[in-house]
């Protein structure tokens, strides 16, 4: 199950463009020009416009990327580009770029049972409990 992140947020911090949801889902990431290498990661926070991942390896600030996951209870895998935005050791911001449509959609239909109004943004200073790479997920 996701959760809307009922945090504090920092006033003097910009105000996001989309609302962010804890979500444990295990996925694949590649440089968009690379075609055989791919890096195994796992999500802590998604919105409409990206997602928080874990990702071991040098996905460097500014890299497009591709990531491929599925949501939990559908079956389509969806492969979208993103652009690496910011990044601190394991911890990696992507944000979506040029989303079709239809996966926009799925995104935000997934999402959209959790919106709760008084939810407030994720504050980046707000610490998120380490997830490991192996294990079963939810």
């Amino acid at each position: 199950m996701i959760e809307a992140i009922p945090t504090k947020r920092d006033m003097n911090a910009p105000i996001r463009k989309w609302q962010r949801f804890e979500i444990d889902v295990r996925g694949k990431v590649r440089r968009s020009e690379e075609t055989d290498s791919t890096v195994v990661l796992r999500t802590y926070v998604m919105s409409e416009g990206g997602m928080g991942v874990y990702a071991p390896g040098s996905l460097e600030i500014g890299t497009h990327v591709l990531v491929e996951f599925s949501l939990p209870g559908t079956s389509r895998e969806l492969r979208l580009p993103a652009l690496i935005r910011n990044r601190c050791g394991f911890r990696c911001g992507m944000e979506f770029t040029g989303l079709a449509a239809s996966d926009r959609s799925l995104i935000r239909s997934y999402l959209r049972p959790v919106v709760n109004e008084d939810s407030q943004n994720l504050n980046c200073a707000e610490t998120v409990p380490a997830l490991e790479l192996s294990g079963n997920t939810r």
